[in-house]
């Protein structure tokens, strides 16, 4: 069969519209099904956090320290230690004696641990890390010597309490996250420190401890971004 220069001309245009329809329509679907997957994700995992509230009478410690201050432990092992979510639990075989890094403890941070704290959108089936990073500091929901019971939360009060950053810099049971003071460096992609992933509208995820998905907008204000993530302090 011979083909004309017109044909091999209509296959190329024929090959254009299959490559633009898949860029302009199902891409964009299948970005945004990604986008609805990991909110589901954000909100599954700050319904554990109240589970464990409810449990515990109060959210765990971002991050536990050892006997020479080191942060030794992550809230995210907490949410694990017992069956508190619909996953199997790792007690037993995480050792609270030795550090988060530890050989035996390294073991524990595998995938099949890590799928229900890293982003859909991201994820690779051998990955060992986490997505997400809760906002620590003095008034936030993790303030760094105590753990805060959701009751002292003024009625109407809703702040942020998890973020999604880029790449894969923290393993899930690394005792790693976000002061609140890095946030506007972490928003813009500077600095040594985390960074947190862009949209692709161009916003950064969150979710408040009441379970609110949102995206944060590029140019969000420091003062705003504490007013969205820290917790009233009455007048004395």
């Amino acid at each position: 069969m011979r083909f004309s220069i017109k044909h091999v001309f209509a296959l190329f245009l024929f090959a254009a519209a299959v490559m633009g329809m898949w860029r302009f329509l199902i891409e964009p679907a299948r970005h945004d099904a990604q986008s609805t997957a990991c909110a589901g994700q954000l909100s599954y995992i700050a319904h554990a956090l109240r589970v464990y509230d409810a449990a515990h009478g109060s959210l765990p410690l971002a991050a536990t320290m050892d006997a020479n201050e080191r942060r030794a432990h992550s809230w995210r092992t907490a949410l694990f230690e017992r069956e508190l979510i619909d996953y199997p639990s790792i007690s037993g075989k995480y050792n609270y004696r030795d550090p988060w890094n530890s050989a035996s403890n390294l073991v524990v941070a595998a995938p099949r641990h890590s799928w229900l704290l890293a982003c859909p959108c991201d994820r690779q089936p051998k990955a060992a890390h986490t997505s997400y990073v809760v906002v620590v500091g003095a008034n936030t929901l993790f303030p760094p010597d105590r753990a805060f019971p959701l009751s002292e939360l003024p009625e109407g009060c809703d702040p942020i309490v998890l973020l999604e950053i880029a790449g894969d810099e923290v393993l899930w049971t690394e005792p790693r996250d976000l002061h609140i003071d890095e946030l506007p460096a972490a928003m813009r992609g500077e600095g040594p420190g985390l960074r947190l992933s862009r949209t692709r509208h161009g916003g950064f995820r969150y979710i408040t401890i009441g379970g609110e998905y949102g995206e944060l907008p590029l140019d969000t204000s420091p003062k705003e971004l504490r007013r969205l993530c820290e917790i009233p302090v009455a007048d004395e």
